[in-house]
């Protein structure tokens, strides 16, 4: 199933149809560099560093010539309003909050809201630190594409994210 996701990706990233596959199709590093050979294509989220979250690379996103200043100052108004509702608490009750899944869900949803209005997909890969991508919003294809990715990647997961 291999070549199929590298066929689908070449679908959906018309561009990678110049770019050969890589010598070891079924490492994920690898087929992260290919994907982002030309383009931007795939990002990547460091969540103690949510800011940097590869908004202002996404090849997508400046494709539908998307404001990302201001999406990015959206997420960080947001992130810091999470923090001020928390700042009071006992730092023993902040051990009880899980702050990475808050953060993943402004950032997300914010992406989700932008590729939403241009017609994309927010695809996220679970990983210790996610991965994310815009895709055209086709249903069939993006079926395709998750089911080809879990197959191809034991112990990651692409799933669609709304």
């Amino acid at each position: 199933m291999t070549p199929v996701l590298y066929s689908l990706c070449q679908q959906v990233f018309p561009e990678l149809r110049q770019v050969p596959c890589p010598a070891h199709p079924q490492d994920f590093h690898q087929f992260i560099s290919w994907a982002n050979s030309l383009h931007c294509n795939i990002q990547y989220v460091e969540l103690k560093e949510y800011y940097d979250n590869d908004t202002d690379r996404c090849y997508q996103l400046q494709q539908a010539h998307v404001d990302i200043e201001q999406l990015n100052n959206r997420i960080e108004a947001e992130v810091e309003q999470l923090f001020a509702e928390y700042a009071d608490l006992p730092p023993e009750q902040h051990n009880e909050i899980d702050f990475a899944e808050h953060i993943y869900a402004i950032l997300f949803d914010h992406i989700y809201a932008v590729a939403e209005q241009h017609g994309l997909a927010l695809l996220l890969i679970s990983n210790e630190n996610p991965y994310w991508m815009l895709v055209p919003d086709q249903a069939e294809q993006i079926q395709q594409l998750i089911a080809a990715f879990n197959h191809t990647f034991s112990g990651l997961e692409l799933y669609h994210y709304v």
